[in-house]
């Protein structure tokens, strides 16, 4: 993260930074094998997919400053985003129990058996830019005029619909997700 801060008189400020970040989501199924005669009790069929978007992030953020040693900082701002790749992890699975295989059906054996299909470019599906509103907070320690310790956590709420694949159903998908760091500020 390249991170730049202006003071404007002793309590305002105005900090901008650069920065990679990757967010995700997992969605999953699980649901009882049901056969024409059976409906089982403890035999499930599924999928679980993992996907990871990855960005080129810009953040804007207003600052009001309170302390000299010890501060803190309550900042605002917006921030948008590059889209660089998004990977998707899914695997599909049948887990039957040995007391149902009988009720199931012909050829099914019982235990637990999965198919990982790993990292497939979902890069058509994503929108190629995000935009969204960011706020925070920051704790930190003067160890002198250069030097301060920071402890740092941003909230990021995207205002744009990432999600291009249609669908049978009218839905929105937008980035939300929660920063927090630790590090060295160096005044220049």
């Amino acid at each position: 993260m390249i991170d730049l801060k202006r003071d404007f008189g002793t309590h305002i400020s105005i900090r901008t930074d650069l920065a990679y970040y990757q967010n995700g989501y997992n969605h999953n199924a699980r649901e009882l094998i049901i056969t024409p005669d059976y409906t089982a009790l403890n035999s499930y069929v599924g999928f679980e997919n993992i996907i990871k978007h990855s960005y080129l992030n810009n953040s804007w953020l207003l600052g009001y400053n309170l302390g000299d040693k010890f501060m803190i900082s309550f900042n605002a701002g917006f921030y948008w985003a590059v889209y660089l790749k998004s990977n998707e992890k899914t695997t599909t699975f049948i887990d039957i129990d040995p007391t149902e295989t009988d009720y199931i059906g012909s050829g099914s054996e019982s235990g637990y058996v999965g198919t990982t299909n790993t990292e497939n470019e979902r890069s058509d599906a994503i929108s190629k830019c995000d935009f969204g509103l960011v706020g925070g907070i920051s704790l930190g320690y003067n160890f002198n005029s250069r030097y301060q310790l920071n402890l740092t956590s941003r909230y990021y709420r995207g205002l744009v619909d990432i999600d291009k694949i249609e669908g049978y159903w009218d839905k929105e998908s937008a980035n939300i997700s929660f920063y927090a760091g630790l590090g060295i500020e160096v005044k220049l």
